[in-house]
């Protein structure tokens, strides 16, 4: 399961049947699911420069600052006792139907427990960090100079510094994964902000918004009336002819 969260994360590849593999399973044939398992232990073994497990464990261990020990740098020797501390600590109604040992045998925790100790890696920029370098890197993109994108982001209320150059597609991602709901709906509304103000040329909106939607659907569902097969979210692209008029709408 571990493998195919990677390389087949939706679990629908024909390929490798996994889904029709586990209900034949289910059925009293596990010889299917037996080959797939089999499969992956199957075959040359992979370079080091391909895949390194050990580099994986030694990146996974420094970037975790908050083990139940602490940060990568904490001695061995007191690793296992925190542990225990910490697994007494789980309630059984938090890891049911598992029991909360299960929690201090999963894979990071117990490999990280006796990876030797090492410097760790450093924190990760603050939210608003982030925002303010995305905004400063997207407006530098659209050719506004340095000290007027600045200022811009200072008027959107953004009180953060800037790292220039960076690459805008992963930090965008780091945003999404570390940034409340209510802050990514802000960042575009700021980005929009941006356009009416002409700082900003355009931007695209891909509307995640699909709950009130998703809702509405399941009522007309309850009533009984109609429910097409294709529901579409509406997105939208904000310009300077329609910024100013539709930054309320930014979602």
């Amino acid at each position: 399961m571990v493998i195919l969260s990677i390389i087949d994360p939706r679990l629908s590849s024909p390929s490798i049947g996994f889904l029709a593999r586990l209900h034949q399973a289910a059925n009293g044939n596990p010889g299917p699911l037996r080959d797939l398992i089999n499969g992956f232990y199957s075959g040359p073994p992979v370079r080091p420069e391909v895949y390194s497990s050990g580099l994986h464990a030694a990146t996974l261990c420094a970037d975790i600052p908050d083990m139940p020990w602490g940060n990568a740098a904490v001695p061995l020797a007191g690793r296992k006792a925190a542990l225990a501390r910490a697994i007494q600590r789980i309630q059984a109604a938090a890891s049911w139907p598992f029991p909360p040992a299960t929690a201090g045998a999963q894979g990071v925790v117990q490999e990280c427990q006796y990876w030797p100790p090492a410097r760790p890696d450093p924190a990760p920029p603050d939210r608003n960090h982030i925002a303010a370098s995305l905004l400063f890197n997207l407006l530098l993109a659209g050719g506004t100079p340095p000290d007027q994108a600045q200022r811009a982001i200072r008027r959107a209320g953004i009180i953060a510094p800037v790292t220039p150059s960076v690459d805008v597609v992963n930090w965008a991602e780091r945003f999404a994964q570390i940034a409340s709901p209510e802050q990514r709906l802000s960042l575009l509304e700021i980005a929009v902000q941006l356009i009416a103000d002409g700082s900003y040329n355009a931007v695209i909106e891909s509307n995640p918004r699909f709950g009130p939607l998703a809702f509405q659907t399941l009522q007309k569902f309850e009533n009984g009336e109609p429910i097409p097969a294709s529901i579409v979210i509406s997105d939208d692209q904000y310009d300077e002819t329609n910024a100013a008029q539709k930054v309320g709408n930014a979602y």
